[in-house]
């Protein structure tokens, strides 16, 4: 039953529903804490799932693409993993949702996060099957599937997902990297619904690559330069003229920061380095 209540239902739903699946079934799954206390959104965090998330009069998604740029440590893979657990215990059936990387190592990232908290649930460990071989989860009564995939898999073309991620796009700048893109994302387009989240770490725009155009688009939409019904870029940094080393800009470019998740003395820290 309470599963069943985590299901988006109606407009603006889905980020809701996210949130609230979360923190009914995950745990914080860190060696630092034995005693894997539930999962608490941020007030940033939920705020970001209800933006990403956002559905139409119909419960369907409206943005089709999204760009979410943030420093390090402001908990970018922790909330799109939640998000692909989620997608694929509600998904459609026999959907497809990949996390992409330049390397296998880091597309396993959001892999590891999902497969950890499955295995530490009961409910959810009923419904899923992990296997590790092909780093690919099944729902076991929908046939969605989950999977990480390297940059340099063989072309992805025919796919059909309905939800990919794209994480750390700043490495991801050769043209065999674009092609690879393009070939895993191309086909979502046939879906009535999907979702590309590309993630990247502030501050590492490369003009040129596929990284690049995604930001400059972005900026043109937020100065009203341009207009996209179904993009969405949520950019987080400072101003170009701004002083790094003022606590203040900290604040404004570090949503963690600003929610008392991370300190000022970790900042202190990582501007000394």
């Amino acid at each position: 039953r309470v599963m069943v209540q985590c299901r988006a239902r109606g407009p603006g739903r889905a980020g809701a529903a996210v949130a609230a699946f979360a923190e009914a079934f995950l745990r914080i799954i860190d060696d630092e804490d034995d005693e894997h206390p539930p999962i608490k959104l941020t007030e940033f965090q939920k705020w970001q799932l209800m933006r990403l998330l956002e559905t139409d009069e119909n419960g369907r998604l409206k943005l089709r693409e999204a760009l979410i740029m943030l420093p390090r440590k402001n908990g970018k893979t922790f909330l799109i993993a939640i998000i692909m657990l989620y997608m694929l215990c509600f998904a459609p059936d026999h959907a497809q949702m990949y996390s992409a990387a330049k390397d296998l190592k880091q597309a396993q990232n959001v892999f590891r996060m999902v497969k950890a908290w499955i295995e530490y649930s009961p409910e959810l460990s009923k419904v899923m099957k992990i296997r590790e071989s092909d780093s690919m989860i099944i729902n076991k009564f929908t046939g969605a599937f989950y999977r990480a995939v390297p940059a340099d898999t063989a072309s992805m073309h025919g796919t059909n997902p309905y939800f990919v991620i794209v994480d750390e796009l700043h490495g991801m700048v050769t043209k065999k990297h674009h092609d690879f893109v393009e070939s895993l994302t191309t086909g979502s387009g046939a879906r009535k619904e999907s979702l590309v989240v590309y993630i990247s770490t502030a501050g590492a725009v490369i003009l040129g690559t596929l990284l690049g155009e995604m930001y400059l688009r972005g900026k043109e939409i937020a100065e009203g330069k341009a207009t996209a019904s179904n993009f969405g870029a949520f950019i987080w940094e400072a101003a170009p003229d701004a002083d790094i080393t003022d606590p203040e800009v900290w604040m404004q470019a570090n949503p963690m920061l600003a929610e008392g998740v991370l300190s000022l003395e970790f900042m202190q820290e990582q501007n000394e380095k």
